[in-house]
């Protein structure tokens, strides 16, 4: 090849290689940052879709949570879960009026509300087909018992998309508790959620369906876990609940439970830059894509366009390689010639014209200025003063280069002769010893080593002359300290000859420290790791097992000869040997990979090819070759799966054992609602007759204590100051005629206090009582109670005493009925208290008021606490002559306390005084 050729290749070739590399390279980068922007605003999109759906659901949880806290629908649902059969219609019809007039029109995406009792039963509803019907089978029913509220997927056929629709569910609680009553479920039109999230736009009349941000490709959708798309298509019509979506990019996000970006086939196997968000609280997988051609269109032109400005520049590059080439040979073949005359010696005339190009011309100047200083000294030879010169000057170089490499090692390094005489030491030796180096020289290796004699044949140096071979020795230095590596070379001439010896000494005292933890720590691990209880297991990033300790060789019967080297797969049963290759693919990939750190349950193969459960926790290491290792730690399940099993035997059993007993009860059950219903019937005779007789007694009674009042009266004013006589039967007859209309006076009002106790606990239990609600001042009501059992206090030796915190706001009760209750403690406590006091006392406490009747009595004991709240329920301990009770005192005062939104609870014990406390809520 001549040089114009060769010109031409060696200029043309990196010239094209450069440019069809710089042409690659922007392509590749282009295509990474178009992908990458790309798959950007896929996430962006599919993240404000994610947002978009948990706010629609959000908005309808709260519309169902605020219905579920509506006085009205609590009050009635309680009603009727309390089964009164006499106002059960009239609840029924109130509540579905409630719900039809007031609740539905607030959403116009809900088609139904309807509530369920906690049996499953639907109590009331907007439609009115499905009242009366179970739905304690729906999942709904059972996941809001469990968790309070739920969520359900939309469910819809194929053949009737129009009807889709979803639930929203809701616990009832009891006003002022937490105690259940009923669910509450809005029933809402499946295709709202299509309208909620959609990004299309209308412009004028027309819709526009171009979706921003994604061009013309783009799109987003929702996948429920059944794969069947719930929101429209922007390219077939008609797709909601009908379209199927088994794509690879959806089942691997339904699978994983994560987020998958990748290049899939769509649904119209369309190849799509996909994001497919795993939607955690429905089981969905949100959607957005685009496609790889609209994609990739930039980097297509980009693509296109670099090409042809790569062609027009190497077609450029050629004509200008072969144009300047012309010059450059022109001009190299004159300074050939030049060459050739030299070698001929033929000097005359001139050598080179200068028209060549300016490094040829340079060039040329330079050999003329050569060549005639040549001419005036014809006989000096150029060649022989190179060829002399040349050896010392790199034998000069050679030596000051091996010198400062010498000097620059760390160890201490000596050069001896066959003697052992010292005739070289490096810089680090000097430093060491502190040894001038002209007191060095011809001194022997002990005279500065401190070696003696009596051990000449133990010498390193002695024994590398003897072996001829290097010398490796650890030692203790009694001089520099520390333990040193000691390294002897041999020195040998051309016929093998020793002629002395290369002496190194390395402290490594750092690096034994070093190497006795690492031993220790690697012992320690490998002790920990054999002696631990469960199998690990440590693997490569090819899946080749490297650690395999006793306790895994008794759970999968391999030995560790017979493991180690073999790929993990071998303890793999078959249906999951593909999961786990794609699961390590994944993480290698992208470095996520979810049951990393995190146990997990699966199953084992041992030797014999039995499957065994296991729980796996895996981890991860990254080593010093970039390389992952993974490490897992695996316990063997099957004794906990065998004692499951058992359990679950035996649970099938009791629930068998349950089924029967539930038979029984709900057979008990009839009988006892027979029997109470029959209960309920003289109860309700009792009451009537109770009604009656009171209202029968009341006029005869009157009657009576009205006469037996007057009688008294005439008697004691009238006749009795009339009857003069000293007869002892006379006077004895009008002491006991006194005495018996005392009785019938006394005993007439007693049986009044009866009549109207009775009245009362059967007007507040019918819901008959009429409540007169109204703001009163606490201080004043106990100020009245004082002055209307001012005259008791004065008969009984004991004293009321009132204790009022300052400012007590007002309260809302009705007046009376509070009053009657502060009266009837108080009298109460007068029956208990032979000497000493009785308290008032009221407080504020947090939000409500309590007021407290102190005594200082004999108590009531613990037993019967409870008891004196029911009624004809009474102490035993009153005071002996002190007139009893009806027994409906105290649960009178329950139940107006109860009505009033408080609670009444007694604190005493015997011969240590009672306190009756209430409250009331502000």
């Amino acid at each position: 090849m001549n040089i114009k050729n060769k010109i031409l290749s060696r200029f043309l070739f990196p010239s094209i290689l450069t440019i069809i590399v710089l042409i690659v390279f922007c392509y590749i980068y282009s295509y990474k940052v178009v992908r990458k922007n790309t798959y950007y605003q896929l996430e962006i999109t599919a993240e404000d879709l994610y947002n978009n759906v948990k706010i629609f659901l959000s908005g309808k949880q709260v519309f169902t949570f605020a219905f579920s806290s509506d006085g009205l629908i609590r009050n009635f649902t309680e009603e009727i879960a309390r089964n009164n059969d006499n106002k059960i219609e009239y609840y029924t019809n109130s509540l579905n009026n409630h719900l039809v007039t007031s609740k539905k029109p607030l959403d116009p995406d809900i088609l139904d509300i309807f509530i369920i009792d906690l049996d499953g039963m639907v109590i009331s509803s907007t439609d009115s087909s499905i009242l009366g019907s179970n739905v304690s089978n729906e999942t709904y029913f059972s996941e809001t018992i469990r968790s309070g509220s739920n969520i359900t997927d939309i469910r819809c056929s194929s053949e009737d998309v129009h009807n889709a629709f979803f639930d929203v569910a809701r616990i009832i609680l009891r006003n002022g508790g937490e105690e259940p009553i009923g669910i509450i479920v809005n029933r809402y039109n499946g295709q709202c959620l299509d309208s909620a999230i959609s990004l299309r736009k209308k412009e004028g009349s027309v819709e526009n369906k171009r979706l921003d941000g994604l061009g013309e490709s783009g799109e987003m959708y929702i996948v429920n876990k059944d794969k069947v798309m719930i929101t429209g298509s922007r390219f077939i019509k008609d797709a909601m609940y009908k379209q199927v979506v088994n794509t690879e990019g959806v089942s691997e996000a339904l699978n994983n439970r994560m987020v998958m970006t990748g290049i899939y086939s769509d649904y119209r196997n369309i190849p799509v830059l996909g994001v497919y968000k795993y939607f955690e609280e429905m089981d969905w997988v949100l959607v957005a894509s685009k496609s790889v051609s609209e994609a990739f269109a930039p980097t297509s032109y980009l693509r296109n366009v670099a090409i042809i400005i790569g062609a027009t520049g190497i077609i450029a590059i050629v004509l200008v390689a072969v144009f300047s080439s012309k010059g450059v040979t022109a001009s190299l073949a004159k300074a050939t010639e030049v060459t050739r005359r030299i070698a001929r010696d033929d000097l005359a005339g001139p050598i080179m014209d200068y028209k060549s190009m300016d490094n040829i011309k340079k060039l040329g100047t330079l050999i003329n200025s050569e060549l005639n200083k040549h001419l005036k000294a014809s006989s000096y030879n150029i060649r022989s003063i190179k060829n002399d010169d040349m050896p010392l000057f790199k034998l000069k170089r050679s030596s000051e280069e091996w010198t400062i490499t010498f000097d620059a090692i760390p160890d201490i390094i000596t050069i001896h002769d066959k003697n052992s005489k010292i005739v070289r030491a490096n810089k680090a030796f000097y430093e060491e010893f502190n040894i001038d180096e002209k007191h060095l020289y011809d001194k022997k290796c002990s005279e500065i080593f401190r070696c003696t004699d009596k051990a000449l044949h133990h010498c390193s140096i002695t024994k590398c002359m003897r072996n001829l071979k290097p010398v490796y020795e650890e030692f203790d230095d009694p001089i520099t300290g520390g333990i040193h590596l000691l390294l002897i070379y041999p020195l040998l001439d051309e016929e093998g000859l020793f002629q002395g010896a290369i002496r190194q000494q390395k402290n490594i005292t750092e690096k034994k420290k070093i190497d006795l933890e690492l031993k220790r720590a690697k012992e320690f691990s490998e002790n920990m790791i054999e002696t631990a209880q469960d199998a690990i297991v440590s693997i490569s990033e090819e899946g080749i097992v490297r650690v395999w300790n006793r306790s895994a060789e008794k759970i999968f019967g391999y030995s560790r000869s017979e493991i180690i080297g073999q790929p993990i797969t071998t303890i793999i049963p078959e249906r999951y040997r593909k999961r786990h290759e794609n699961g390590i693919k994944r993480f290698l990939h992208t470095g996520q990979f979810k049951f990393i750190n995190k146990p997990f349950e699966a199953f084992g193969k041992t030797k014999e090819g039995k499957e065994i459960p296991i729980e796996l926790s895996l981890s991860t290491q990254k080593l010093e070759n970039k390389q992952y290792s993974f490490t897992g730690i695996i316990r063997d399940r099957t004794f906990e799966m065998n004692i499951k099993n058992e359990l679950i035997a035996q649970a099938k059993k009791l629930k068998e054992y349950s089924l029967l007993l539930e038979e029984k009860v709900d057979v008990r059950t009839i009988e006892l609602r027979e029997a109470n219903k029959k209960l309920q019937e003289k109860d309700q005779r009792k009451t009537e007759f109770l009604s009656v007789a009171s209202h029968e007694l009341r006029t005869p009674l009157a009657a009576v204590l009205g006469y037996a009042a007057i009688i008294n009266n005439r008697l004691r004013d009238t006749v009795f100051p009339n009857v003069k006589t000293e007869d002892n039967k006379v006077i004895q007859s009008i002491r006991k005629v006194k005495r018996g209309l005392d009785t019938i006076i006394l005993e007439g009002k007693r049986l009044t206090d009866l009549i109207n106790d009775l009245l009362d606990i059967e007007k507040i239990e019918s819901g008959e009582m009429e409540w007169k609600m109204a703001h009163v001042s606490v201080t004043e009501l106990m100020q009245r109670a004082k002055t209307l059992t001012h005259s008791y206090f004065e008969e009984n030796s004991c004293e009321l005493i009132i204790d009022i915190e300052d400012e007590l706001p007002e309260v809302v009760v009705d007046k009376n009925r509070l009053e009657q209750v502060v009266l009837n403690l108080i009298s109460n406590a007068i029956k208990f208290t032979e000497n000493g006091s009785i308290t008032c006392k009221a407080r504020k406490l947090n939000n409500e008021i309590t007021v407290s009747v102190i005594d200082t009595g004999k108590g009531i004991p613990e037993g019967d606490h409870e008891k004196i709240f029911d009624k004809f329920k009474q102490s035993g301990t009153a005071i002996k002559g002190k007139q009893k009770g009806t027994g409906l005192g105290l649960p009178i005062c329950k139940e107006i306390v109860k009505h009033h939104g408080g609670r009444i609870w007694v604190e005493s014990k015997p011969g240590k005084g009672s306190t009756f406390s209430f409250t009331l809520p502000l």
